[in-house]
């Protein structure tokens, strides 16, 4: 059987606006009554909805599977057949775009003029792509004061090793760890008006049978990258009127194992400030907390400073 092009663009739009709204009632290749004559006209794909799930709206798509763009006449053509159709919302998918004259006579009208993308590199508007930032947490500890003669501590893993009473004699460093761990999982989820995790302080303070305490500091924060978007690709449908993309963008790759979120990436010192548009933002909790202080601290002098 002979391939058919066009059809397999309208069938592609069919299905991605199907997975959008799995209540709504689409079909492709339909016939209904032209509101002027009555008869039977073709309709490429037809849509029945609900918005809020109780006012009923119908959708007429057309699909253009052209080599050209399309251009203000398209769209006054497709303006009348909009009108008959007596729907609610009219949207064009044209598979080569559309020129700039068509997007702003659309704009007017009230037409949405989309793309769909089926992993291929975006030739849309700059200002579709994700940024992107990788969040990779990072920590320090201290001591609130010098720790009493009768503590023998010289290293860290003097302290480390010291079992807690009140923590059914768990050692310090287990403590520790739960504390980094919860405080790591609160601090991760943003407030309210901000997409960046916070950085956070606790202190920590035990007392040995004599009743002299030690103030213990953890501080946990967090290094930044940023990453490169010119590679991004995506998979879904662009609204050049609205300019909303909606679908799966290719990440960029995340080194899962690594010290830092490999190639890509760029540290920053923070995300710039006043961030408007899609922004993508990733947790990366890497490594047990446990092992990176006895590594990083164990064997280094009490007094040392971080």
């Amino acid at each position: 059987m002979k391939r058919k092009p066009w059809k397999e663009f309208e069938q592609a739009v069919e299905k991605f606006i199907a997975a959008l709204d799995p209540k709504a009632k689409v079909t492709g290749d339909v016939r209904t009554p032209d509101s002027e004559t009555g008869r039977p006209r073709q309709r490429d794909v037809w849509v029945e909805t609900k918005v809020l799930g109780h006012f009923a709206l119908k959708i007429l798509i057309s699909c253009k599977r052209w080599k050209r763009r399309l251009s203000q006449g398209d769209l006054d053509a497709f303006r009348g057949e909009l009108i008959s159709s007596n729907c609610q919302l009219g949207v064009l998918y044209s598979y080569s775009g559309f020129s700039k004259p068509a997007v702003e006579k659309a704009k007017k009208l009230g037409i949405c003029c989309c793309r769909l993308y089926e992993n291929q590199s975006a030739d849309i508007p700059e200002s579709i792509f994700l940024r992107a930032y990788c969040f990779c947490p990072v920590f320090s500890i201290a001591l609130g004061g010098e720790p009493a003669e009768s503590w023998n501590l010289k290293t860290w893993n003097d302290l480390f090793s010291m079992t807690l009473e009140k923590r059914n004699n768990a050692p310090v460093i287990d403590y520790l760890d739960n504390e980094f761990r919860a405080n790591q999982d609160k601090y991760s989820k943003p407030p309210a008006g901000s997409l960046f995790p916070q950085a956070w302080s606790q202190e920590t303070v035990i007392k040995d049978a004599e009743g002299n305490i030690l103030k213990i500091i953890v501080q946990g924060a967090w290094k930044v990258y940023e990453g490169k978007l010119n590679a991004y690709l995506l998979k879904g449908s662009y609204s050049f009127t609205n300019k909303d993309f909606v679908g799966r963008q290719a990440l960029p790759f995340v080194d899962l194992r690594g010290p830092t979120p490999g190639e890509g990436w760029e540290l920053v010192d923070h995300p710039p400030p006043g961030i408007s548009g899609p922004t993508a933002v990733m947790i990366l909790f890497g490594g047990s907390i446990k092992d990176n202080l006895v590594k990083e601290m164990g064997l280094k002098s009490i007094s040392t400073p971080m």
